[in-house]
């Protein structure tokens, strides 16, 4: 039920949910809500222009964006530069010298990740 939280997820992903499986741990679970299934996208650009749509299109210098592959690894992420200038500020925070950039394929889909 890991998608039901999420605000968008890559058509990849959505073609690999097993609804038997997410329905039976909704039930165990006790918790109806949460076996929705989140707008899906063909790529990561199109996702990703999706979600700063709904959120007015904020300017890249005023975007608050974090990018986390993995919440079980929280060592390595990318953040924009916006909170990047207030992670400076943090003790036991480390930036990299040069920002992350992503980068997208032919087809509209991340090729680097942080």
């Amino acid at each position: 039920m890991g998608v039901g939280l999420a605000d968008a997820i890559h058509e990849r992903l959505y073609r690999k949910i097993d609804l038997p499986k997410m329905y039976a741990n909704a039930r165990t679970s006790m918790n109806p809500p949460m076996p929705r299934i989140p707008i899906f996208w063909p790529s990561d650009y199109q996702a990703l222009a999706w979600l700063f749509g709904a959120l007015g299109s904020p300017e890249p210098a005023e975007q608050r964006v974090a990018w986390i592959r993995n919440t079980l690894d929280l060592h390595h992420l990318a953040i924009s530069d916006l909170l990047a200038r207030d992670a400076a500020a943090l003790p036991g925070w480390r930036l990299l010298s040069e920002p992350f950039r992503p980068g997208f394929d032919e087809a509209g889909n991340l090729t680097s990740s942080p």
